[in-house]
C-alpha cells in the first residue's frame, strides 16, 4: 500500500474515544490514503518524528486539542492543518481558530468525509443534541450543519413543518406517530439534513430536481402521515424555500419556510407551500 503513487497520508489528532475504531471501520485501507490517529499532543509528535504526513485534521471541540495543534503547528515541516467539528464557544481563543483552514475548504475522500460525519454525530449524542424519541438533531445542532451547507452555496429546498395537529391527535403517552413522521421524512430524505425544534420539524434537502418534482414528493408524504394518524382529519402545516433564491442564507430561509408554513396551515389542505 505503501509503495503506492499518490498515497496520501492523513493524521487525526482527537480525543475522544471511539475514534480509532470509526477509522478501521470505514476508512478503505486499499486506497490511496491512509490515516493515522493520535489522542494527544505527545502521540502526535511521536507519529510526526517518524512519519511524513500530508495532511493534519483535528477537533476545534476541545480547547487542549486546539493548543496541541498550535504547538504542533509552529515546529519545523509541519503539514497543514485543518479544523473539523464544531468550534469551542469562546471568545478567549477565537483568534487561534484564524491560523486554520475548515474542514469545508479542501476536498477529501467519501470515506474520510463520512467519518468526519459520523465523528461528528457522535459528539453531538454525547452532548445531548439529538432528539432521543425521533433521532433528529436538536435546532443549534441542525444550525450548524445547515450553515455549513449554505457556505458551500448548495442548492436545495429547505422546509418546514408543524406537527402540533399531528401531535395533538396522537396520545402524549404514545407517541409512535411523532416517531413515525421523523422515520417518514428521513426515510423520505436520505441525502438530507432533519432537525426538531419543539413540534416543528426542519430540513434541507440538497438537489436540483425542479420545484415541482419536490412539491410531488412532499405532498405524497404529507398524505401518508395523515393517514397513519389516529385522526385522519387532521391537517399538517408545512413551508418550503429554495436555497438560491434567498441568497444561501439560513436566516432567510428560515423566516420565508416558516411565512409559507403559516400560509399552508391557514389553508388546511395538507399541502406544502412556498412562498411568494
Amino acid at each position: 500500500m505503501n509503495g503506492r503513487q499518490g498515497m496520501h497520508k492523513l493524521l487525526i489528532l482527537d480525543e475522544q474515544e471511539g475514534v480509532s475504531a470509526l477509522i478501521n471501520e470505514i476508512i478503505n485501507t486499499e486506497g490511496y490514503y491512509s490515516v493515522s490517529f493520535a489522542g494527544s499532543r505527545s502521540e502526535a509528535e511521536s507519529l510526526l518524528k517518524n512519519q511524513s504526513f500530508s495532511l493534519i485534521l483535528f477537533t476545534a471541540d476541545s480547547k487542549s486539542c486546539l493548543d496541541a495543534a498550535d504547538a504542533l503547528r509552529r515546529k519545523k515541516g509541519c503539514p497543514p492543518f485543518v479544523i473539523m467539528g464544531r468550534e469551542l464557544n469562546d471568545k478567549g481563543i477565537s483568534k487561534s481558530y484564524k491560523r486554520f483552514k475548515p474542514i469545508d475548504e479542501i476536498r477529501l475522500p467519501f470515506e474520510i468525509n463520512d467519518l468526519f460525519d459520523r465523528m461528528e454525530d457522535d459528539c453531538f449524542i454525547a452532548e445531548g443534541l439529538v432528539d432521543e424519541l425521533t433521532g433528529l438533531f436538536k435546532k443549534p445542532c441542525f444550525d450548524i450543519k445547515l450553515e455549513r451547507l449554505m457556505k458551500k452555496k448548495t442548492q436545495g429546498f429547505f422546509f418546514c413543518l408543524s406537527l402540533n395537529a399531528y401531535s395533538f391527535a396522537a396520545n402524549p403517552s404514545e407517541p409512535l406517530q411523532i416517531q413515525m413522521a421523523a422515520y417518514a421524512l428521513k426515510n423520505n430524505f436520505k441525502d438530507g439534513i432533519l432537525g426538531i425544534s419543539g413540534n416543528q420539524i426542519v430540513g434541507f434537502f440538497p438537489s436540483q430536481r425542479s420545484k415541482r418534482d419536490f412539491v410531488k414528493q412532499f405532498n405524497k408524504l404529507i398524505a401518508t402521515m395523515c393517514q397513519a394518524a389516529d385522526k385522519p382529519e387532521i391537517f399538517i402545516a408545512a413551508g418550503a424555500a429554495e436555497s438560491d433564491k434567498y441568497g444561501f442564507s439560513p436566516e432567510e430561509l428560515l423566516l420565508y419556510a416558516d411565512k409559507a408554513m403559516a400560509l399552508s396551515g391557514e389553508e388546511g389542505k395538507n399541502l406544502i407551500k412556498f412562498y411568494k
